[in-house]
């Protein structure tokens, strides 16, 4: 391996597990808030919380297509030197955005009160709050993209042990003065605020002081792109989710919830790939704008670092999955300790297939999707079928997240193959 991709797997490596260990203090941070809230609130006022996080939850998962859309196209005009350009697209989406955000405040406005009465919400103020956060949700995504297309790798994960610091501080505290449910959920609307005030801090040159390229860039591929990631998001999310669905549908409730007690310690997996690819895709998308050699040993080595990674998970929790439920849910039976036993083989597939995605969608492919949908169908049909016990589900989930993982790389290298071997 030359210097310089060896320099590259460095900064990978590094710069991935910052954000590894940022990524995992965030989810044990969220999941002591709810712990706490669960303590400071009636069990009234913790089901009227959780339902409309749950609602938000919805309706700000497919603004994750924003910050990858933005991070591939910052990235690649930064490799091209049109930082002009990039600082152009970045205000334009700031302010688009930022209008669609005000009337999605409106709406809630509007129909707060409609809202809340379906939900059976007490509090009028905490379906506002929902609607404010979301509102803010649809613009910070822009400014995560740029952190995260410029490579302030740092920037990014201080902004969100910062953000998540404001929702664990300020909702408690909001609570704790007696705001109860509207300040648990409030909490979600420090968090996006946060996310955009402390973003300011490095991207403030850029969105403020850079110029030039008002006139000359072209927004237009930029939105058609978000399709494809959009459409990306929906399939990865039918092979990380459509399991558990399958075991609350197929099963009792006591053996749906044994299931979903090792389903949060699965999730835990999902962790390093969401760190590890959000340092590969500014990488290689700026690689590929810039015609630079290498994309594919960044691959390469983001998929290893993520296998030894998710390798170490699996044997501890083979060695002592009753010590790691222990801690986290003392309730839980011995069914639930043998799927953790068991429950990294059948998402380690899965993890390696996200790493694989956003390798696509960095590179500008999308045919790949032609593959990946028809592939997610058959995962869910398989689902239906061969549910026979709790552990069958993740055999499934291990064998069509390995099938489809194996599917997609053999497409990466029947289109990069040549051009790898020329470098």
């Amino acid at each position: 391996m030359s210097k310089s991709v060896g320099g590259r797997a460095e900064g990978l490596i590094k710069h991935g597990t910052v954000l590894l260990v940022a990524t995992v203090l965030t989810g044990l941070s969220n999941t002591l808030f709810n712990i706490v809230m669960g303590r400071m609130l009636t069990t009234e006022d913790f089901g009227d919380y959780y339902g409309l996080v749950s609602l938000y939850m919805i309706l700000v998962l497919p603004l994750g297509a924003v910050q990858t859309v933005t991070a591939r196209y910052v990235s690649a005009l930064e490799g091209r030197r049109l930082l002009g350009h990039a600082a152009a697209l970045l205000r334009r989406s700031v302010v688009k955005l930022s209008i669609m955000a005000a009337g999605v405040a409106i709406v809630f406005l509007v129909f707060g009160p409609l809202l809340a009465d379906y939900l059976n919400v007490h509090s009028l103020v905490a379906v506002y709050a929902v609607g404010l956060a979301v509102a803010l949700a649809m613009v910070s995504p822009v400014f995560w993209g740029a952190l995260q297309g410029f490579q302030f790798f740092y920037h990014y994960a201080a902004n969100q042990l910062a953000a998540t610091l404001a929702k664990l501080a300020g909702g408690i505290l909001m609570v704790w003065l007696g705001c109860e449910v509207a300040g648990a959920v409030g909490s979600l609307v420090l968090f996006q605020a946060a996310i955009i005030l402390v973003a300011l801090l490095p991207l403030k040159v850029v969105l403020l002081k850079l110029s030039g390229g008002d006139q000359g860039v072209d927004s237009r591929p930029h939105y058609r792109f978000l399709w494809s990631v959009l459409v990306s998001l929906l399939a990865f999310a039918v092979f990380s989710q459509a399991d558990i669905l399958t075991a609350k549908h197929f099963f009792d409730r006591t053996l749906g919830g044994e299931y979903g007690l090792a389903k949060i310690i699965g999730n835990a997996f999902l962790f390093v790939p969401i760190a590890l690819s959000t340092v590969m895709f500014p990488k290689v998308s700026q690689r590929t704008a810039s015609g630079q050699p290498g994309t594919l040993r960044l691959l390469n080595t983001t998929l290893v670092y993520c296998i030894l990674l998710c390798g170490l998970a699996i044997l501890v929790c083979a060695a002592v999955p009753g010590l790691i439920l222990g801690l986290l849910f003392p309730e839980a039976t011995d069914a639930a300790r043998e799927l953790v036993r068991i429950f990294g083989l059948g998402v380690t597939p899965v993890a390696l297939l996200h790493i694989l995605i956003n390798y696509l969608l960095a590179r500008g492919r999308s045919g790949f999707l032609y593959l990946l949908l028809p592939l997610a169908l058959c995962y869910v049909i398989a689902l239906q079928l061969l549910h026979g016990s709790l552990a069958a589900i993740i055999w499934v989930m291990a064998s069509f997240g390995l099938g489809t993982f194996i599917a997609l790389y053999l497409v990466v290298l029947s289109g990069e193959r040549s051009v790898e071997l020329t470098q």
